[in-house]
């Protein structure tokens, strides 16, 4: 996570170390410890990425269930979605969040301060995300997130609710 400060903003960084990054950039098949390793590099404790992250959870999770061998190469189902996963991967240095939740804003818009939190769950994983809303001196409504959180599934099935 970066910090630039003239526009005030958070913002990702997706370079990694050599080995990683030859990893990601590579059209080969990895193996269950090369995406267990990319994977795990990645941190980012906000749950800003948490819609993004979720996915490699739920991908890392089929890996163990294929019960493969650490250095052994995945199959084509998993190879799929590392490769799909990759693709989205790449988009996450264009997230620009602002540090401020609402720039410009008079002590009376916190006044209309409103926390709005979702949840949902499938069989796969569930998630969390808050939302701070007010409204504007000129009746406009604005949004932002503040925070997002997720887990997989377990792995021995249970039922959604």
């Amino acid at each position: 996570m970066l910090w630039k400060s003239i526009e005030d903003e958070l913002r990702f960084s997706t370079s990694f170390r050599k080995e990683i990054a030859s990893l990601i950039d590579s059209e080969a098949r990895p193996t269950e410890r090369q995406i267990q390793k990319c994977v795990m590099s990645l941190f980012e404790p906000l749950g800003l990425l948490a819609s993004f992250l979720v996915h490699s959870k739920i991908m890392m999770q089929e890996v163990w269930r294929t019960e493969i061998q650490w250095d052994k190469r995945v199959n084509d189902h998993i190879y799929d979605r590392w490769k799909k996963w990759i693709a989205l991967f790449r988009l996450v240095q264009e997230v620009h969040i602002r540090r401020c939740f609402f720039m410009n804003a008079t002590t009376s818009v916190y006044d209309t301060l409103q926390v709005h939190v979702f949840v949902d769950a499938n069989e796969d994983a569930y998630s969390a995300v808050v939302y701070f809303r007010v409204e504007m001196p000129d009746g406009t409504v604005q949004g932002t997130l503040v925070t997002a959180k997720t887990k997989v599934a377990p792995i021995r099935h249970a039922t959604v609710p």
